[in-house]
């Protein structure tokens, strides 16, 4: 598995994080992964990514939290479910 991978996998499972936390009422947790995804955020632009992932990743990065959306949870969940299908299924670039 590459660092790339890795990067993506550790950013999909604090997006499930954060949208657990989201829906179980933990707003300390969520804002704590929220910080933590961030990192991953930065440390993958250097990595060139195909269109499609590109996409996932800059709405990442321009989302505004608000860890009282329900629907923003759900958009989280979202792009960590097919974040890492991408990586378990070896969709992104190795």
């Amino acid at each position: 598995m590459s660092e790339e991978q890795i990067l993506l996998g550790s950013l999909s499972q604090d997006l499930f994080r954060i949208a657990n936390f989201i829906a179980s009422g933990s707003v300390k947790a969520a804002e704590r992964f929220w910080v933590e995804s961030r990192k991953w955020l930065l440390a993958l632009e250097k990595y060139e990514q195909p269109d499609y992932l590109a996409k996932i990743l800059q709405r990442l990065r321009q989302m505004e939290f608000e860890v009282e959306s329900r629907e923003q949870a759900e958009l989280i969940l979202t792009y960590g479910v097919i974040i890492q299908s991408l990586v378990c299924h070896k969709k992104t670039p190795v």
